[in-house]
């Protein structure tokens, strides 16, 4: 595991799409190691951000940096628009994707226990609740025990319990120094798991916030000053 109080340099990425920046030469050294969070209202680039962050689109402009022994082979995803096979069970999306990454067959069986998917791992994806899919989606993510781990709007549709499994999740990952990448809209969460929080705006990153300087107030009010304020 690469160390602590090392950074990936983000420097000057933009993207557009036809007309419409959705990242303005955006820049940001991001911590190894650490829960970072991405906070903002729809549209402001935070999902455009994580997909150029993690390989599946190309910036315009600008560069990513990795250090020494972090690729982006290692990065683990859960985005909002998961692209599983309908007909197929969980468990062989999940070794489809496996297989696409590399990853050792057997590290499934250790993903499947974090999210409790084992009652539903052999039914049709579309026969699921919405929950239960994003249960599978959030497993996913964590297969072959990558280094950087994305999550974008990880508790849409989860019950209470999923909640929890989920925040039991990225405390046990933080403990391994994974680096996990969280975007949401969920105030309350980010301030329970997050030690950096990273606002975003039309495209750019207005603020980042280290959460250990943070501890007399929450991030809904940091939210009200510094992105619904005129």
């Amino acid at each position: 595991m690469i160390s602590c109080g090392k950074k990936i340099e983000i420097t000057g990425v933009s993207k557009t799409f036809g007309k419409k920046t959705a990242l303005r030469n955006l820049s940001y050294d991001l911590p190894i190691g650490k829960v970072v969070g991405l906070i903002g209202p729809n549209g402001s680039g935070k999902t455009t951000f994580l997909k150029c962050f993690s390989g599946i689109w190309e910036p315009d402009r600008g560069e990513i940096q990795f250090p020494d022994g972090l690729e982006k082979t290692s990065i683990g995803f859960c985005f909002e628009d998961p692209a599983f096979y309908n007909s197929r069970s969980p468990y062989r999306n999940l070794e489809l994707i496996a297989e696409l990454r590399g990853c050792d067959p057997g590290s499934i069986g250790d993903a499947i226990l974090e999210m409790k998917i084992e009652n539903y791992l052999y039914k049709a994806f579309k026969s699921l609740s919405h929950g239960q899919k994003q249960k599978v989606n959030i497993t996913s993510a964590v297969l072959g025990h990558p280094s950087i781990i994305i999550f974008d709007e990880p508790n849409n549709g989860l019950d209470p319990e999923g909640f929890i499994l989920f925040r039991e999740l990225v405390e046990r990952l933080k403990s391994e120094e994974r680096t996990i990448i969280i975007s949401s809209h969920l105030l309350f969460e980010m301030d329970k798991m997050c030690d950096h929080v990273m606002l975003f705006k039309n495209g750019d990153i207005i603020d980042d916030v280290s959460m250990d300087d943070f501890s007399k107030r929450d991030l809904e009010s940091l939210y009200k000053e510094k992105l619904m304020a005129e």
